[in-house]
């Protein structure tokens, strides 16, 4: 009775699935043979996916399997339109899906001393589906490239290292700033572009130490705001980080743009990098009121006005890292 009062409609995931979300998708694209093929390769992948990784692996935090094909077409989106024209065909659609479907599903995978679930998945996805990528290494070593139609090692992509005079004088780099490129940070910054680049959300989980905050800030530092229509700002969070300290910082870097409306610079996407997403405080009933008001700007594309809680803030071109 107090949910129907509250205009509130509860919608088991299990029961509903992730066909509505992938067919609706699917209609939303314009090239017909996109269109043709998707559905079947959605039908043959993600049950036989889930299947495959019900057992035996292990995630760096637990994702619901409707994120997982979230995050599947989101790369695909990234992905396809690369895809020269005339060269969009079955097969090259296939390849550009298997890629997407691997990192959906391998992604959040770790290595720890338990074990290799990114090697176990790269195995068992050979088996499962027959050999869609090269034999040697793992699927994990190769990027499926649309433009080319053929896949790259991501070793050959990783850029020469020109050395720098280190220190701290004139024409010096501070050592604190030197970033060297390996092959996880160009395989980590390839898939952040796919996904920043079309408004899309990310977010690197791992342990202390492991690069996550240079590998962002590198990305970001390289986008330019007027070819790429990006600006962004950095965001740490500590524990005592709550909802309202959150949001007097983001409100300082956005404008008013008209009525309840506010936003970067007409034209600009804002990118806010937050760091150290878990520190702030955790609340009696297991809450984290910062992260609740970026949840509530997600879902619903709004915040309140602390001073006027009858007004709205309409937060636009916002997206986060």
């Amino acid at each position: 009775a107090t949910v129907s009062r509250a205009g509130i409609l509860y919608i088991n995931e299990v029961d509903v699935g992730w066909r509505p979300l992938v067919e609706t998708w699917v209609q939303s694209r314009e090239s017909a043979t996109e269109k043709n093929n998707l559905p079947s390769l959605f039908d043959r992948y993600i049950e036989a996916l889930v299947e495959m990784t019900r057992r035996g692996y292990k995630e760096v935090t637990s994702i619901r399997l409707i994120n997982k094909v979230s995050t599947l077409i989101y790369l695909l989106e990234g992905m396809l339109p690369l895809v020269p024209e005339g060269k969009v065909t079955p097969e090259t659609i296939e390849s550009v899906f298997t890629f997407s479907a691997m990192w959906a599903f391998g992604g959040p995978m770790i290595i720890d001393t338990s074990g290799d679930s990114r090697k176990k998945l790269a195995e068992d996805f050979g088996s499962t589906f027959g050999v869609k990528f090269p034999k040697e290494g793992t699927c994990f070593d190769y990027l499926y490239d649309p433009t080319l139609g053929e896949h790259v090692q991501w070793q050959s992509m990783v850029p020469k290292h020109a050395s720098v005079p280190i220190g701290m004088k004139p024409g010096e780099t501070p050592f604190n700033e030197l970033f060297v490129e390996t092959v996880e940070t160009v395989r980590i910054t390839y898939l952040l572009d796919k996904l920043a680049k079309n408004g899309k959300y990310a977010m690197l989980v791992g342990n202390a130490g492991t690069g996550k905050t240079e590998i962002i800030k590198n990305y970001l530092n390289s986008l330019d705001k007027d070819a790429d229509g990006m600006l962004s700002k950095n965001i740490v969070m500590s524990y005592y980080t709550s909802s309202s300290t959150l949001q007097n910082e983001m409100e300082g870097y956005i404008d008013k743009r008209s009525g309840n409306i506010f936003g970067p610079p007409m034209g600009k996407k804002m990118v806010f990098f937050i760091d150290d997403m878990n520190l702030p405080y955790v609340e009696t009933y297991g809450t984290q009121n910062s992260i609740a008001l970026l949840t509530q700007h997600m879902q619903y594309g709004s915040i309140f006005d602390r001073n006027d809680l009858g007004m709205r803030k309409n937060l636009v071109d916002i997206q986060y890292i």
